[in-house]
């Protein structure tokens, strides 16, 4: 027992017994109330506030009457001075406790310090800080030590990056955004603990105790809403603390998101390419939809309007519909045209280049006359965490053109034989997507029956051909494209060499027709086109003569 004098409590002392038939050592805790126990040449050590001893070094040797114990102690600084060293024995009777020897404990001053960061300065959204802390009293006495990122000490705590690890409960925990409450989280889990300030990577957060000192490792990673030059405070905290101490400073830069240009930026015409560019300072990669919106002002609702966006992950251009209630998707590149009342977009032509930061976006876009009059552009660039909002990037005028749906013509326009691939054109001057059905009717004149005929009609919409029955009662639908044949008793139609093909406002259908001898003789070929609201009336655009 190595105590102040013999008459002291045993609380805060440093009393051990060896128990010989079990082969324990024990150690009297920091009350006086409890024991702990060990096994002599353990690995690890048996300590309280005031000793401990290292168990690896511990030896038991008895020799004839007499047993030699062994044992490596460690007196802490608060347990400096002048010690008395009591012996007792205990058999089947004992020796009474006897004073044997003194030693004085050196009295060390104690000292909590918040010792270093580093990098102890620099930039960046992502970086590893590692904290060093101090305990003179050793590293049992130490129970918190804290990180604080904040632009000063004399600001709230509300809306920053304060961090603590309690060493006891091995849990890190993160002050969140009110200040209010903290969060826990276990060092080496597999997520991350975050706010909306900064996040920590669990998985690569480590706590590396050596002798008096305590190394913390923090995988960090903040956010662009707390960017700025913030000052990094560190304190620890034992039966003394460190108080604040500022550790060094670090820039957490500063994010933009931007919807940047329109090229041209005002012009007219019913068709134009147009160069959209928007930027991100966190790179072309975080950004995630840039749109473009022409419309007569920013107040008006979105139906009857050209709205688009482009998802770039998803690698997707979306039209608005005419409606404002949904979206059309297409892919760009891709050979055909997305469209709605108001405008379409060749997506042959439609480009999209990323350098750096900015992302440039080419659109050959084509207008409808029943969208004329002078429209703004604005232009909006989301990121994943900011946004450009809306903003005003241009004026554009499509000019007002009389509407008129055509039926415009047949190629070969005359000829003759059992079969033949026939060209047919027709137009909208309000755009394709106003063109509903396109027709054509192979008949001897015009004034007869469907029936026993040969006529087709091209839904747009379903993208679906139709061939009439035999009867003039009914409609055998087919896909072009498809291996498959459309026929009745009179024609007809490959559907596999079957193209619909739009370019600006026209349509051109390819048809490589078969004609039946039963339908032999002269025909005239008719066509229509149905819009929504116009139409080209039934027109003769040619003759046949079937073999």
């Amino acid at each position: 027992w190595f105590n102040g004098s013999f008459s002291s409590s045993a609380a805060s002392s440093c009393m051990l017994y060896y128990n010989r038939p079990s082969n324990q050592l024990y150690l009297l805790n920091d009350a006086g109330t409890v024991w702990m126990a060990a096994a002599p040449g353990a690995s690890g050590s048996l300590g309280n506030r005031q000793c401990s001893v290292d168990l690896s070094g511990v030896t038991a040797t008895p020799s004839g009457n007499i047993l030699t114990l062994r044992l490596p102690v460690t007196f802490t600084a608060t347990f400096g001075g002048v010690k008395n060293v009591s012996l007792y024995a205990g058999g089947s009777l004992n020796s009474g406790w006897q004073t044997r020897g003194t030693w004085t404990v050196p009295a060390i001053t104690a000292a909590v310090t918040a010792d270093s960061v580093s990098p102890s300065s620099g930039s960046g959204s992502v970086r590893s800080f590692t904290l060093h802390y101090t305990d003179t009293l050793g590293l049992a006495d130490l129970s918190t030590v804290w990180v604080w990122f904040n632009a000063s000490s004399s600001s709230s705590a509300a809306s920053s990056c304060m961090l603590y690890y309690n060493r006891p409960l091995s849990q890190l925990f993160l002050l969140n955004d009110a200040g209010t409450a903290w969060t826990p989280a276990t060092p080496g889990a597999n997520t991350s603990l975050g706010n909306h300030q900064c996040a920590v990577d669990l998985s690569g957060v480590t706590a590396t105790p050596s002798g008096n000192t305590l190394t913390l490792q923090f995988p960090m990673t903040f956010t662009s809403a707390f960017g700025g030059i913030k000052n990094v405070y560190l304190y620890a905290g034992g039966s003394l603390n460190s108080g604040w101490q500022t550790g060094g400073t670090w820039t957490v830069p500063v994010v933009t998101v931007a919807a940047d240009s329109l090229s041209p930026s005002t012009g007219s015409g019913a068709s134009q390419t147009f160069s959209l560019q928007y930027s991100d300072s966190l790179g072309a990669a975080d950004l995630s939809t840039v749109w473009v919106w022409f419309n007569a002002s920013f107040s008006s609702s979105g139906v009857n309007s050209c709205m688009l966006y482009y998802n770039r992950p998803l690698n997707q251009l979306y039209l608005l519909n005419d409606a404002g209630t949904a979206w059309s998707p297409a892919t760009p590149g891709a050979n055909t045209r997305l469209d709605n009342r108001q405008c379409a977009v060749d997506l042959r032509g439609v480009t999209i280049t990323p350098s750096g930061n900015a992302l440039t976006l080419e659109l050959p876009m084509t207008f409808t006359s029943a969208f004329s009059g002078a429209k703004n552009v604005f232009l909006y660039a989301g990121g994943e965490t900011l946004n450009s909002g809306w903003q005003t990037r241009g004026s554009w005028t499509v000019p007002a053109i009389a509407a008129a749906v055509t039926a415009d013509s047949v190629a070969p326009s005359s000829g003759s034989g059992g079969g033949q691939s026939f060209t047919l054109q027709y137009s909208d001057t309000l755009g394709l997507a106003d063109l509903s059905t396109v027709w054509v009717w192979f008949s001897a004149s015009f004034s007869s029956s469907a029936a026993n005929s040969c006529m087709l009609y091209y839904s747009r919409p379903l993208n679906q051909l139709y061939l009439i029955n035999d009867a003039g009662t009914g409609w055998i639908p087919g896909t072009p494209g498809t291996a498959a044949t459309l026929s009745n008793r009179e024609c007809a139609v490959d559907l596999s060499g079957v193209t619909i093909t739009p370019a600006g406002n026209t349509l051109t259908l390819q048809l490589p027709m078969t004609f039946t001898a039963p339908f032999g003789g002269s025909k005239n070929v008719y066509m229509y086109a149905g819009g929504g609201s116009l139409n080209s009336g039934w027109q003769t655009r040619g003759a046949w003569t079937v073999q």
